[in-house]
Parts: structure tokens; C-alpha cells; sequence
């Protein structure tokens, strides 16, 4: 009974002891073998070098140097400073949130030290959860991060803009690769490498099994400048154009894109040969009500029934990525999908190929025209992502002739093309199929046309010449 005390005593000041033994590190041995260092195969903004016992992460023009035990390494050209690896406090600035989703598919959020943004903006239960036990500040202040991820420099902290590079990447590989570059602060390479095969392979097998563009949805990704608001001119436009452009043809659809600042009659003509519109005007709930396909309307100053996304049609869908919000009603969609580019193409996959009003529920889109409501994010284990395993067939790797859902309107025209080529060629066929059979009946009729036909031409003549020559005729 005595020794309860003492044991509790020694589990509270063993971890003290441990915290006070100095690292240290054998720099002559190679900590980064090939399965512990990554390799860049899509992305152009950042290249990870490995030296034995430290890396050299450069993104953006810039460097840092990660080393084991934070050891001082000298030699680098161009290093902003070394940072301790793995990264223990790492800080995210107002505007890049976007890096969130990242750290939770890489079960990293332990790491993250700061989230230099108001918390009602922060869509992740799990980080919202963090904020709340005081594991995550949203002011730069008690220890010092031991890097920066931002677009703004500081001279205090090792400063990158991670999230900035990230976005000029038009890949959606490229972008998703990024989770490579955060596993180096945090010296995952080994479990990210396994991350990213999965990833890989899923996007691969469902690009593959798309349905061909030629045959595809003919889909446009825009936005309003703003919603609400009494009609003003040139302000609609595409947003992320290049990166939707592919992932839109990887999912088997046809892009439709508007240029940043057109006019209402340009987004009009587009809108009109559009069959699915993805509205990703900026809308916060808050105490405001759902959006729905009538707000779409007032966004784009257009009426939706008349459009073939509209409420009444039997093919197409009005659509907004904010299925899944916070409670703050601020939705997670830019948050979390550049972390899950394979998410993404099957969440379009499914939309593109699932069969009109079928109840469907998507990941992060939600139907407008079937007044779906978004989803308040759940988090049942802060440290591990809360996202479904995908889990594909061999079927989803195997492009189908046209979607399930109908086809777009080229696909439809072209089914009936092929459906009269098909009954001119079956009415050929009956014919040649009745013409053998009655062929003697034919050629004995025939005959006998030709013999009257003679036999009137000849009392024609007969005719036409006695009255020449003034007899009368009886």
C-alpha cells in the first residue's frame, strides 16, 4: 500500500528525466535510407534533399534545414535556419488553413502548435476540439513555433508559404503531393510513402474507369463575386481553372470554363449548354438560411428552370462542394480536398455517373435541385483522419461506354444516330428478306407492267399520227 505513492511519484518525474537527456546524434550514420526518404513525382514547387542526418527542404526558392536533434548545420546556401525534425510546433497563418487537411491525413495534427486564424473558421472538429484543450493557439504567443507556414515574412520564425505553392500547382496529383513535403517536418517519409501508393493507385484506377471526355458530362465550376446583390456586370468567372479543368477531365467530364470578370450575357450563353454547374460563390451560413437552387438564381441573376441543371430536369444537377460545414456553418471543402485529390474524383465520379434523384449522398457535393442540406463534421479521434476508407472494385478501374445517368446531350444525339442507322439498316434487311422470297410474283409483275406500258405507248403513237394526217377519230 505504501509503495502506490512512490509509484505515482516515479511516473510523474520520469518523464522530467527523459525531457532533460540530451539529444544526440551519431552524424556519421545515414538516417535516411531510400525507404525513409520520399521522391517528387508530380509536384514542381518543392524539392526535399537528404544529407545522413539532415534534409534540405526548399519550396518556393526558399530553404530550410531539418535536422535531427535541431543540430546546428552549417554550409547551406541560401537557409533561412534550421528546424528540429521531427517538428514538433509547427504554426499555420491566417490564409492557409487549407494545410489543415494535410495534417489530418497525415495524423499529424499533433504537431501543429498554431492556427493563426479566428476558430469559428476552422471547419475541422478535430483541430476545433484541440482549440478547445488548449493543445492548439490561435495567437503567436507562449513557445516559440519552430516554423512558420505563411505568405507573410518573420524574421523570428523560419517562414515558407507552403499553401501559396501548394495552389500553383494545376496538377491535382502535384497538389495532393504536398503531403509529402509536410511528412519531412514531421520525419513520416516512411508512412507517407505507403500514404501516397494508395492514394496513387486510387486516382489512377478511377481516372482509368472514367467514362471518355468525348462522351462526358459537360460540366462548369464558377462563382459569383458575390451573392445577394443587385446585378453587376462583369463578375463571374471560373475559379482555380487549370486545376479544375483537370480534375473535371479526370472524373470523364467536359470543362466549361468562363474567364475571371465576364459578363452576365457570356455566362448566360455558357450556362446554356452546361449540364452540370458547380456554384462556389462565397456563402456563409451563420444565421442565414441554406443555400439553395433560388439563391443560385440571385447569384447568377439568371432563372434555374430555364437551364438544363434546373429544378425540372430528368438530366443534370445544380451542385455545391459545402456538404460537409462546422457549426459555424462555414463549409470544409477548401480546407481538406487538396489533401485528398483521389476523394475528389470519386466524389465526381459518383455524381456524374449516379442516376438522377437516386438519394445519393456525396462527400463533399450536395444537389441543389434536390434541396440537399449539409452535414455538420463529426470527429471522433482528434489524432486520426475521420475520412471513409476508399475502398475500390476492379469495375471502378473500367471505363463504361456512357454514364448511367443518361449521357450528356452529344452522347444522346450520337444514341440516335445510332438508333436510325440501326432501323434504316433492319428495314433494308426485311426488304431483301421479302424481295428473295417473292422473287418470281416480282418478276412475272414486272413483266406485265412493261407489256401494258409498251402496249399504251404504241396506241399513242397510232393515235398521234392519223390525226396528222386529219382523220377523224371514233
Amino acid at each position: 500500500m505504501r509503495l502506490a505513492p512512490l509509484v505515482s511519484f516515479t511516473s510523474f518525474l520520469l518523464p522530467l528525466a527523459l525531457a532533460q537527456i540530451p539529444c544526440r546524434i551519431d552524424t556519421s550514420v545515414d538516417h535516411f535510407p531510400d525507404d525513409a526518404q520520399i521522391k517528387v513525382e508530380f509536384a514542381k514547387g518543392f524539392q526535399v534533399s537528404y544529407h545522413g542526418w539532415y534534409k534540405v527542404i526548399e519550396i518556393g526558392g526558399k530553404k530550410v534545414v531539418g535536422s535531427l536533434c535541431g543540430a546546428q548545420v552549417d554550409g547551406v546556401d541560401g537557409s533561412l535556419g534550421t528546424v528540429a525534425i521531427p517538428a514538433g510546433k509547427i504554426a499555420i497563418d491566417n490564409g492557409s488553413e487549407g494545410l489543415i487537411g494535410f495534417f489530418e491525413r497525415l495524423n499529424s495534427l499533433p504537431a501543429v502548435s498554431h492556427i493563426l486564424t479566428p476558430e469559428s473558421t476552422v471547419t475541422s472538429e478535430c483541430v476545433q476540439q484541440r482549440f478547445a484543450s488548449g493543445d492548439i493557439s490561435n495567437l503567436l504567443s507562449g513557445p516559440q513555433p519552430d516554423i512558420l507556414f505563411s505568405n507573410s515574412a518573420n524574421s523570428s520564425v523560419p517562414t515558407l508559404d507552403v499553401y501559396g505553392t501548394m495552389l500553383s500547382e494545376s496538377n491535382p496529383l502535384a497538389r495532393g503531393e504536398y503531403l509529402k513535403l509536410l511528412a519531412a517536418f514531421t520525419n513520416t517519409e516512411r508512412s507517407v510513402n505507403q500514404l501516397w501508393n494508395a492514394l496513387h493507385k486510387n486516382y489512377e484506377c478511377l481516372q482509368k474507369g472514367a467514362t471518355a471526355p468525348k462522351e462526358g458530362e459537360r460540366v462548369a465550376w464558377l462563382r459569383a463575386d458575390s451573392s445577394n446583390k443587385v446585378y453587376e456586370s462583369e463578375r463571374y468567372g471560373s475559379l482555380n481553372d487549370d486545376y479544375v479543368k483537370a480534375i473535371l477531365t479526370h472524373a470523364g467530364a467536359k470543362p466549361h470554363s468562363l474567364p475571371p470578370a465576364s459578363q452576365h450575357d457570356a455566362l448566360h450563353e455558357l450556362l446554356m449548354k452546361t449540364d452540370y454547374l458547380i456554384d462556389t460563390t462565397p456563402w456563409q451560413l451563420g444565421n442565414q438560411k441554406v443555400y439553395v437552387l433560388s439563391d443560385l438564381g440571385r447569384s447568377f441573376d439568371i432563372s434555374p428552370n430555364l437551364f438544363p441543371f434546373g429544378m425540372n430536369r430528368i438530366h443534370g444537377r445544380a451542385l455545391r462542394p459545402d456538404q460537409r460545414i462546422n457549426d459555424d456553418g462555414h463549409d470544409a471543402f477548401l480546407q481538406e480536398v487538396w489533401a485528398y485529390p483521389d476523394y475528389l474524383l470519386w466524389d465526381l465520379r459518383r455524381v456524374f455517373d449516379d442516376a438522377f434523384r437516386s438519394s445519393e449522398v456525396w462527400w463533399w457535393f450536395r444537389s441543389l435541385n434536390e434541396g440537399d442540406t449539409p452535414k455538420q463534421i463529426q470527429c471522433t479521434n482528434p489524432n486520426v483522419t475521420a475520412f471513409p476508407h476508399l475502398q475500390l472494385a476492379d469495375s471502378d478501374c473500367v471505363a463504361s461506354k456512357s454514364p448511367s445517368s443518361g449521357g450528356s446531350h452529344e452522347s444522346r444525339k450520337t444514341h440516335a444516330s445510332a438508333l436510325s442507322i440501326t432501323f434504316f439498316s433492319l428495314v433494308f434487311l426485311f426488304g431483301s428478306i421479302m424481295g428473295w422470297i417473292f422473287w418470281p410474283e416480282l418478276v412475272s409483275t414486272w413483266w406485265m407492267l412493261r407489256d401494258r406500258a409498251s402496249g399504251r405507248a404504241e396506241q399513242w403513237k397510232r393515235g398521234s399520227r392519223l390525226w396528222d394526217e386529219g382523220v377523224e377519230l371514233k
